[in-house]
């Protein structure tokens, strides 16, 4: 697996939890590192995403921010 990881050097990870509880877990480890999340509602389902990166050359897309957070009050 690692022979795998070094020959790509991937930039972003992601996952998928069904708990928002994890995600706010989740977060709290992220804390200094660059990542992003969003939300996914499917009728009474709801799933949460997020993504990380560990490479400070990399910023995620302005596109990617939450819509909550772009939002002007």
């Amino acid at each position: 697996m690692f022979i795998y990881l070094e020959k790509f050097r991937f930039r972003v990870f992601t996952s998928q939890l069904g708990k928002k509880s994890s995600l706010d877990q989740i977060q709290n480890y992220l804390q200094d590192i660059q990542y992003i999340h969003t939300e996914f509602c499917q009728g009474n389902t709801m799933r949460w995403a997020i993504a990380w990166t560990f490479d400070e050359t990399f910023h995620f897309p302005e596109q990617c921010q939450s819509q909550k957070a772009l939002k002007v009050f």
